[in-house]
């Protein structure tokens, strides 16, 4: 039996087990099924609103599914619950580069700090920001940056080959490329090996 069979089988035995919901929606989340994820932490969420990390997770895949503004929204809320939130600022901040308002993105990013578990995310919104005014060097100099600080972040990886490869850099597009599959390919195996 799989965690997704175990967690559905408890919400059976309890369904207003907030807790559960949560395990359940990180595990849609890590198998790429965002929809359910979304379901299962607005579930969550219904049962105990006060649940921070359900915010982040939501606002996270509210971000991975384009759903900008109510990505917005989850970190706000979470923001306005916790000040002192290390993600709050700088997904919110990421959420707005998506959507081109950088003005508003800059404001969040500022107000991070560099030591925070959140700067990583800061240099990853402040490379969207760079591509979304197509100035690529600056792009790769913050995503070299975020993955100083953490090499096997995919994120980084996935937006500079694609950089690199828009740009005709195939060597180092390929690199980054084989880099995301060494790093993902031992995520696929845990996930998806049976018992």
């Amino acid at each position: 039996m799989s965690a997704l069979d175990d967690y559905s089988a408890a919400l059976e035995l309890e369904p207003q087990d907030s807790y559960t919901l949560y395990n359940r929606a990180l595990i849609h989340s890590r198998l790429g099924n965002l929809p359910s994820a979304i379901d299962d932490l607005n579930a969550s969420l219904a049962i105990n609103p006060d649940f921070d990390d359900a915010y982040i997770e939501r606002g996270n895949a509210f971000l991975d599914t384009g759903q900008f503004e109510k990505a917005i929204g989850d970190f706000t809320t979470l923001f306005e619950r916790d000040p002192d939130h290390p993600y709050a600022l700088a997904n919110r901040g990421i959420a707005h580069a998506w959507m081109g308002n950088a003005d508003v993105a800059e404001k969040d990013f500022s107000r991070v700090a560099k030591d925070s578990p959140g700067w990583i995310v800061v240099l990853r919104g402040r490379a969207i920001l760079a591509t979304n005014r197509d100035d690529d060097e600056s792009a790769i100099e913050f995503l070299n940056d975020a993955l100083a600080i953490q090499s096997d972040d995919t994120f980084s990886l996935h937006m500079r080959a694609e950089i690199y490869w828009e740009n005709g850099q195939r060597d180092l597009a390929a690199r980054d490329d084989d880099l995301i599959m060494e790093i993902e390919k031992p995520r696929l195996v845990r996930v998806t090996e049976s018992p």
